[in-house]
């Protein structure tokens, strides 16, 4: 299913995921097949949507947004955007070492411009850390 046109034809990709993540995702699996088979919905074919409605109805565009303000609201958190998790996931592949290339490539940005660009704050913590890294190197 084609739900809207990616920006770019980068955006077309697979994106690795950990054995956790993968593991928590089978287990939403197998309870979305109990849950949906309850309401005598067949949730076993190919095509079958990770995330849906009770009826395995597609979630609506804004059903992310409403969701996370719901939850904040519930639970006096501080304001985000659902677009936070993905600067926040970048961020934090940053401080891990990933590269500036393995950041653009699981982002979907076109070249690492973009990459540097948006996140570029981030990219200076890490050149002076970088910076550190060597002078401790050099005074041993």
């Amino acid at each position: 299913m084609i739900f809207q046109t990616p920006k770019t034809s980068t955006s077309i990709r697979e994106i690795p995921l950990d054995d956790e993540t993968i593991s928590i995702l089978k287990h939403w699996r197998k309870q979305q097949n109990t849950r949906l088979l309850r309401f005598g919905q067949n949730s076993l074919s190919d095509d079958q949507l990770l995330f849906t409605t009770l009826d395995n109805e597609v979630l609506d565009i804004d059903y992310p947004n409403r969701t996370l303000k719901k939850l904040i609201q519930d639970n006096g958190l501080k304001k985000i955007t659902v677009h936070s998790f993905r600067y926040t996931h970048c961020v934090l592949l940053f401080e891990a070492g990933a590269s500036i290339k393995q950041v653009q490539t699981r982002l979907g940005h076109k070249d690492s411009n973009v990459t540097m660009n948006i996140y570029n704050h981030v990219t200076k913590n890490k050149s002076n850390e970088t910076a550190s890294l060597f002078a401790n190197f050099m005074a041993k």
